[in-house]
């Protein structure tokens, strides 16, 4: 049977009430959502909580941004949320209770839907592509009986939970490398020759411009690790084969490429990345878009495509990735509607402290079994996510 959206989900705004003003809420803005998950939680009194923290949501609600779709800012509340408001510029959508809610969610979340509602978003004037309520509601979707629902939302829902393991395995992975690069190259406590942590140990430090860093280190800039490589190829030249990474595919805060294209969709301004070369998001680059290419593709140039040494690559894809890195391109990026980090005498000339070859070997080594590991997740999640749309498609359209 099929029905429009606006018969089973309705966009709810139920406004949160605080008791006073130091009460402490978890606010959530569409930038701490991400395909499916909530991926920041921060608490703060309310008398701190910026205008637009409105919403209250229960369990089961579904948070959509109105603000290109494409971004993927949305997610399944599936905590406890008592405490959670959440800003105007997300939609709370909730399943009513003949249907069930998790199939609804698949069918939101599918990248038909994010494809035709970022179509409708570019189609309306304004200065964001942007979504109503009202464009949702007129989607038509195939609502089979109750317990069908319940099955196919139970078998998406399976190979979703497997994706999302290999996601927080990949995590506790990238966690333990920047815990180990902290201790190493921010505390200095690298092994020293004896196996000992070389700071506490006594080792010598000398005088930088830097601060004081190990004798052997020495201060450099960024440009010396990496070259922003520029390998331009027009559409004509492209490989088809090819996968296509627009900014867009790149996850922020996270090292993996778990997202792409085919290169057929590739169009316009197009660079080619090799395999082990780090691509970093120079489009809005507050958004922390930094992640190692685990195959050969196409970008376009709102991305940086950086290559270091093979050896060198894990101690200089760490670096890039840091805050202070994140933070000194946007501080020097230029544009003020759409801010772009330039590489030229900005990033490329960022000062580093450059450790002793040894002590990078050292780290890239324990690096490359880290990729390694992450990179067999991701490729296995891939098979995992196109087994997912074959399953999708064969249930909502063909059905």
């Amino acid at each position: 049977m099929l029905v429009k959206l606006r018969e089973v989900i309705d966009s709810v705004s139920d406004t949160y009430k605080f008791t006073s003003p130091d009460e402490i809420a978890i606010f959530l803005n569409t930038s701490d959502i991400y395909d499916g998950y909530v991926i920041n939680r921060v608490s703060m009194p309310a008398k701190n909580l910026p205008g637009q923290a409105k919403k209250r949501i229960r369990k089961n609600d579904i948070l959509y941004s109105e603000i290109r779709p494409k971004n993927k800012r949305f997610a399944y509340v599936n905590d406890e949320c008592s405490k959670y408001v959440v800003s105007t510029k997300l939609m709370v959508l909730r399943v009513r209770q003949l249907y069930d809610t998790r199939y609804i969610y698949q069918y939101l979340k599918s990248q038909t839907t994010i494809d035709y509602l970022q179509a409708q978003a570019e189609s309306r004037s304004g200065t964001f592509p942007q979504i109503t309520f009202d464009v949702i509601g007129e989607i038509e979707i195939n609502i089979p009986p109750i317990e069908t629902q319940k099955e196919i939302a139970q078998v998406l829902g399976t190979l979703d939970d497997k994706i999302e393991l290999n996601r927080r395995m990949n995590k506790t992975l990238e966690e333990i490398a920047q815990a180990l690069f902290k201790h190493w190259f921010i505390d200095f406590e690298f092994p020293n020759e004896e196996g000992k942590p070389y700071k506490t140990s006594g080792g010598e430090m000398v005088d930088s411009e830097l601060g004081l860093v190990p004798k052997g280190w020495r201060l450099g800039q960024l440009k010396e690790l990496v070259d922003n490589v520029v390998n331009r190829v027009s559409v004509s030249e492209r490989k088809e084969s090819m996968p296509y990474v627009p900014i867009e595919c790149i996850s922020p805060k996270t090292l993996c490429l778990w997202n792409s294209l085919p290169g057929v969709k590739a169009q316009s301004s197009l660079i080619i990345f090799d395999q082990g070369d780090i691509l970093f998001g120079a489009m809005r680059p507050y958004f922390h878009k930094v992640c190692i290419a685990p195959f050969e593709g196409t970008t376009r140039t709102t991305a940086f495509v950086l290559r270091a040494r093979p050896q060198e690559v894990g101690y200089a894809l760490m670096l890039i990735n840091q805050k202070k890195t994140i933070e000194h391109a946007t501080n020097h990026s230029e544009g003020s509607t759409i801010p772009y980090a330039k590489w030229d005498n900005i990033m490329g000339c960022m000062d580093i402290v450059v450790p002793d070859k040894n002590t990078m070997l050292k780290y890239g080594a324990l690096m490359k079994s880290f990729l390694c590991y992450m990179n067999t997740n991701v490729s296995q999640s891939s098979i995992l996510s196109n087994n997912r749309t074959l399953l999708f498609e064969h249930f909502f359209h063909n059905s």
